[in-house]
């Protein structure tokens, strides 16, 4: 039989164990070269990682001044650690309450008066395309 014919072509069964030896053969540095094999998969991958670093690590950052005395001056490394204090601060004062209660109010407002007469405008304009303006029957 010609050695570089493979397995399969000198009719020799699949051998699994053979298989799962071959990835842990070289261990990182293996993996490592197995990875850089698949340049153009890490290469679109680029972008995806970039996004998901911008919008949902990079924020956070931001989040620490919830917890110091924020001086803009000194910056987020700056200022003083203050714990919890601003969160009672917040939680309160009397106008919290109404805050809230503001702030549901205007989002069910934007649910009923945005989101609905878009639903319909969306329906009514499909039944238009289409030419059927009758109610529909049922069977």
């Amino acid at each position: 039989m010609h050695p570089s014919l493979s397995s399969l072509e000198r009719g020799v069964p699949y051998d699994s164990e053979q298989s799962e030896n071959r990835y842990q053969k070289g261990g990182i540095g293996h993996f490592f070269r197995i990875l850089g094999g698949q340049w153009q998969l890490m290469l679109m991958s680029i972008p995806m990682l970039a996004y998901v670093i911008l919008f949902n690590y990079v924020p956070m950052w931001g989040w620490i001044t919830a917890f110091q005395d924020d001086k803009p001056k000194l910056g987020v490394s700056g200022s003083a650690w203050v714990g919890l204090k601003n969160c009672q601060w917040l939680f309160g004062r009397a106008d919290f309450i109404n805050s809230i209660r503001n702030t549901l109010a205007m989002s069910v407002i934007n649910l009923v008066f945005g989101t609905g007469p878009r639903f319909f405008w969306q329906f009514f304009s499909m039944r238009c395309v289409s030419g059927d303006l009758s109610v529909p029957s049922r069977p």
